[in-house]
């Protein structure tokens, strides 16, 4: 959505956070209590809320409170996934620079398909990925370690293994965090809140727990929100998602997303090759040639089906 100009009375501001039609929003370092314009839920047709955290805003003083958000300003990108039969589009965060995709390696178990497609989340969005596993502690050896590193590795992707006990990886994030707008995205229970209170010490974010019965985490945090950080730039606490589905798009164009494809698709026999039935395939070659990891490229099948 594009704006007009900025007329007087209006201020400009960061939206921090996103509750129904409330909304906080940062002006110039002040906190502001706004409510959305009703015009704007009318305008937006394919997205669940015309708002989004990170998205900068222009705001109309009321003589009492909540201020009105008038305008939204043009996005840098954004993260988002389908939702619904209708393909409507939920904007998980806007203008942010790079999206940490977090996992666990228990509790709760692994899942790898689901950091798959939000990889490829990211990259439809403009954002740059960094994988995140946690829970290093609770490895029994290093075996699986060592699978998630062979499996990523040619993504070139940077991979961060951490431990919340063990203060492992947190140096690292604290260096890839600074000056950077981060969204950070992945289940609940991985330790998303856990993994913030550690880069960042006196956040006090409630930690999701993990069901003994499902194996999967409580959602602690319920709506996602731009948290400033000491030592320089700010980061997107989201809630946890168990589903993710990227932008819709053409099935010849899945390959772009998935990052170790991109190197074999020019040497491909057709234009328009989905990686899956053709002759003369680069990207299947690859595979045969352990080029590209055999999960990654089921990943990209599983995703192929869906489109």
């Amino acid at each position: 959505m594009v704006a007009s100009s900025q007329t007087d009375g209006e201020e400009e501001g960061t939206v921090l956070r996103v509750d129904a039609r409330q909304c906080l929003v940062d002006v110039g370092g002040v906190t502001r209590e706004c409510r959305v314009r009703g015009r704007l839920f009318r305008e937006e047709k394919r997205e669940s809320k015309p708002v989004a955290v990170g998205d900068r805003v222009l705001i109309a003083r009321q003589q009492t409170p909540p201020d009105v958000i008038v305008r939204v300003l043009e996005r840098r990108n954004v993260l988002a996934r389908r939702r619904g039969g209708r393909g409507d589009l939920q904007i998980i965060a806007a203008n942010v620079d790079q999206a940490v995709i977090l996992g666990a390696f228990v509790h709760p178990e692994l899942n790898l398909r689901l950091i798959d497609r939000m990889l490829v989340g990211a990259e439809c969005g403009g954002q740059s990925p960094i994988i995140g596993i946690n829970k290093v502690d609770l490895l029994p050896d290093a075996q699986a370690r060592e699978l998630i590193e062979e499996i990523y590795a040619p993504t070139g992707y940077p991979l961060i293994f951490s431990s919340v006990v063990e203060s492992l990886g947190i140096d690292r994030y604290r260096d890839l965090l600074k000056d950077r707008v981060t969204v950070l995205a992945g289940p609940s229970g991985v330790g998303k809140s856990s993994l913030l209170n550690a880069v960042q010490p006196g956040l006090r974010l409630k930690a999701a727990e993990v069901s003994d019965a499902t194996g999967k985490g409580r959602h602690t945090t319920t709506a996602a929100s731009l948290i400033p950080l000491d030592f320089g730039g700010w980061v997107v606490d989201t809630p946890g998602m168990r589903e993710f589905q990227p932008f819709p798009m053409e099935p010849h164009e899945l390959g772009h997303y998935f990052a170790e494809f991109r190197a074999e698709i020019p040497r491909c026999r057709f234009n328009t090759c989905t990686h899956s039935h053709e002759v003369a395939c680069a990207v299947k070659d690859a595979v045969d040639e352990e080029r590209i990891h055999p999960c990654r490229y089921e990943s990209y099948l599983r995703m192929l089906e869906e489109l």
